[in-house]
């Protein structure tokens, strides 16, 4: 039986550059629902970098659109039954 080998890997010192991260703006009823930001959360909180209210049923979210677009948010969104409505782009 051969020994087992550990490896740690030591990323405290990467950066990480996001050159290329975009904002997009969602109208959702009832986002102040603890129920509802939950909802919202688990449909696209995995694959965002920040989600924020910003004012009255607005949401902010922040993303990297090597990772995710606006269309498969949509679709996230759409799949998990949260009525929205897109700003913009």
């Amino acid at each position: 039986m051969e020994p087992k080998t550990r490896i740690w890997i030591d990323a405290r010192k990467e950066n990480l550059q996001n050159k290329d991260i975009k904002e997009i703006i969602y109208c959702i009823e009832d986002i102040h629902n603890e129920e509802r930001i939950k909802q919202v959360f688990q449909a696209i909180g995995y694959y965002v970098l920040n989600l924020a209210i910003v004012q009255g049923n607005s949401l902010q979210v922040t993303y990297d659109p090597s990772r995710i677009t606006p269309s498969f948010i949509d679709y996230l969104l759409h799949k998990n039954a949260i009525p929205f409505k897109r700003q913009g782009g």
